[in-house]
């Protein structure tokens, strides 16, 4: 089994004017990743990179776009068959 730690580095995003409301701008990473993916931003996309990093690719030109177009259900499905486990901290 393969355990990916993934940092909850969300953060509230405020345009400064009493008008809009504030949103969460979702950021995940994590160090077992490869690092050429940059930050995750949903936990389909933290899947999608552990997938991709235990597959050994490094770059997102090279993953095939059968893999990006998985639902995050498929992604989940995926990653158990893998044996890979996701892991958020805050």
């Amino acid at each position: 089994m393969k355990r990916y730690i993934f940092k909850d580095d969300s953060y509230w995003f405020s345009n400064g004017c009493s008008c809009c409301d504030d949103y969460l701008m979702e950021s995940f990473n994590s160090e077992q990743t490869c690092g050429n993916f940059g930050s995750a931003f949903s936990e389909e996309d933290c899947y999608l990179q552990a997938i991709c990093t235990e597959l050994g690719y490094e770059f997102w030109e090279d993953v095939p776009d059968e893999y990006r177009e998985m639902e995050y259900t498929e992604l989940k499905k995926l990653a158990n068959e893998m044996g890979i486990v996701l892991e958020f901290t805050e």
